[in-house]
């Protein structure tokens, strides 16, 4: 019985790589599978929109928060001296005004009776903000 046993050991590798790559692959897909939601989970209104709590906290937002997320956005903010002049303006929401803000990219504080109000001016369309 002449065996050969360069044979045998490349045998035993393969075999062994062989079990380990199926373990692996065997783990990887159960962990796979667990980190993905089940379809029954997932909804529209749940995966893409943040929930309604979110818009009312950012809806409720003091001046001074909103002024440190637009520029953060990247807007430039120029406060004025005097009382800005209105004519027809939007008053928006504060997710409204961002996205307003962020097109312009410029946005002015102006003084009223009633405090300081955000203004972005678009083609001669004013987009008004104020802090509740």
């Amino acid at each position: 019985m002449n065996k050969r046993n360069g044979s045998s050991l490349l045998t035993d590798v393969i075999i062994f790589v062989s079990i380990i790559l199926c373990l692996g692959s065997i783990y990887f897909f159960i962990m796979l599978n667990q980190n993905h939601d089940s379809p029954s989970d997932t909804s529209p209104n749940t995966r893409n929109e943040p929930s309604s709590e979110v818009h009312e906290a950012i809806e409720s937002m003091s001046l001074e928060d909103a002024i440190k997320d637009l520029k953060w956005a990247g807007c430039r903010i120029i406060s004025l001296k005097t009382k800005a002049y209105l004519d027809k303006p939007n008053y928006v929401s504060f997710n409204d005004f961002k996205s307003k803000a962020l097109e312009s990219k410029i946005v002015f504080t102006s003084p009223s009776e009633s405090g300081t109000f955000l203004l972005v001016q678009i083609n001669n369309i004013q987009w008004v903000w104020t802090p509740t």
